[in-house]
């Protein structure tokens, strides 16, 4: 069902939406350094949250250009690539804001796993609400 020349947000759209996000969980995750240990690096919240803000941008928005249902949602948004780019970023700053009190002060590979799906179901859900598939 189309309004306007948008479609309206559907348990669909949403579902395939959030699945881009759970697979950018591992963006979200502490750079894991192997030694002779395999130890794994922890990193402060502060350092994880910078890393979400300058990665996730363009990691999002290629994920929605190679996908033919999502860049033809954009396409009929009017939503470029580039201004993909300077909207992201203003929806993971509220997401990040939701839940940064939630999260430890050092995060784990297993804690950054947990959060950052979280965080991608966020940033995913409020795109596609905002966006792509808004009832007008």
């Amino acid at each position: 069902m189309k309004s306007r020349g948008r479609s309206i947000l559907n348990k669909h759209n949403i579902l395939k939406l959030i699945g881009y996000f759970l697979v950018l969980d591992l963006m979200f995750s502490p750079i894991i350094i192997f030694a002779a240990t395999d130890s794994v690096v922890e990193m402060s919240k502060s350092t994880w949250f910078e890393q979400i803000k300058i990665t996730a941008p363009s990691l999002i928005c290629k994920s929605f250009i190679e996908d033919t249902d999502i860049a033809l949602q954009m396409k009929n948004n009017n939503i470029t690539y580039d201004n993909c780019l300077t909207l992201v970023p203003v929806i993971s700053e509220k997401c990040v804001k939701q839940y940064k009190a939630n999260l430890p002060m050092t995060i784990t590979d297993e804690i950054a796993d947990k959060w950052g799906k979280v965080i991608g179901e966020c940033i995913g859900t409020n795109f596609a609400m905002q966006y792509l598939y808004q009832d007008n």
